[in-house]
This record gives C-alpha cells, sequence and structure tokens, in this order.
C-alpha cells in the first residue's frame, strides 16, 4: 500500500483522522506484518494504532556509507544506504 502525501499543514487532528483511515484499511487485509516508515507524527499514530490490534510493525534500517572525494575544485559525496535488519516497533 503506497505511503499517503502527508499535508506539511496538516494539523494533528487531521494527521491522526488520516491514520484512523489507514489504519482501517491495513486491519481488513490482515496483515502478518506491516513495514511503516516516513513522517514521523502519522507514523507514530498508525503504528499505535496497529499494535494496538497484535498487528507487528517493523521499519527497516540500513548503514549509512559516505564515500567523498575532492580534487581540481570539485567535491564529490557518494551516499549509500545498505539494509541491515528489519526492526520492530514496541509498545
Amino acid at each position: 500500500m503506497p505511503f499517503p502525501q502527508i499535508d506539511p499543514m496538516a494539523s494533528s487532528a487531521e494527521i491522526s483522522q488520516l491514520a484512523q483511515e489507514y489504519a482501517a484499511r491495513i486491519i481488513a487485509l490482515h496483515p502478518t506484518a506491516v513495514l511503516c516508515q516516513g513522517e514521523f507524527i502519522y507514523c507514530h499514530a498508525l503504528v499505535e494504532r496497529l499494535l494496538a490490534v497484535g498487528i507487528t510493525v517493523v521499519a527497516a534500517t540500513s548503514e549509512r556509507v559516505v564515500e567523498e572525494s575532492y580534487g581540481d575544485g570539485v567535491n564529490e559525496k557518494i551516499v549509500n544506504f545498505q539494509f541491515v535488519q528489519f526492526r520492530e516497533y514496541c509498545r
């Protein structure tokens, strides 16, 4: 399920309502687990709702690997994120 567009001007009440709507849609699918990452307030609201009904919720963890090179007036920075594991949200 795609992550919803979160309006940066939305109120906390609007975010709560959006999380409630998505939680109902997700719960209806009877998932074993849900990956939830994104806008912090929305994710918190959604994770709380999913955990309350016994759905396992996880986030992906990664190692940030940065390569930097300098020379001839050019500075280059390459950032790679290498998946490490899924970490389970807890209550």
